[in-house]
């Protein structure tokens, strides 16, 4: 991507999105009577949240410049949705192994929530906001990815 492209793209701020919005709107798909269960696992933990709350990224990165390279996204990226495959000639492949959330979008949108992901576990293992931050804020400045709040 060009200097001129990296400008436009990064330096655009993104428009705020209402995540309990997104949430309800992800609940007129989803099977009804699961949603006690789905709404009692996200408020567990942070990361159980992020887990389940890939709409609201997904929402909030809609509305922000992009590099215009569209794939198949996973949706839901995160460490553990990565693996070892075989393949026919019986090689092994390391691949996205999760397509639950999949959805056609830049493919920065997945690299974008890896790398928050990878914040949130961090923090919930006790690493300090402030090493977290530091540690991933050049990622997020490669990335365009806005920075997520590190003060609770």
């Amino acid at each position: 991507m060009g200097s001129a492209q990296r400008v436009s793209v990064l330096g655009r701020d993104s428009a705020r999105h209402d995540a309990l919005d997104s949430i309800v709107a992800q609940n007129a798909i989803q099977v009804p009577e699961l949603l006690p269960i789905r709404h009692g696992r996200m408020m567990a933990s942070p990361w159980n949240y992020y887990r389940g709350a890939a709409a609201v990224m997904a929402d909030d990165l809609a509305s922000r410049p992009h590099s215009g390279l569209l794939v198949q996204l996973c949706g839901d990226a995160y460490v553990l949705s990565f693996g070892l495959w075989a393949t026919p000639e019986q090689n092994l492949m390391f691949d996205l192994s999760d397509f639950d959330e999949t959805l056609p979008g830049p493919f920065e949108w997945d690299v974008q929530r890896l790398a928050a992901r990878l914040v949130v576990a961090a923090r919930e293992d006790g690493l300090k906001a402030a090493t977290a931050e530091r540690r991933w804020s050049r990622r997020w400045r490669l990335t365009g990815t806005a920075r997520p709040a590190t003060r609770r």
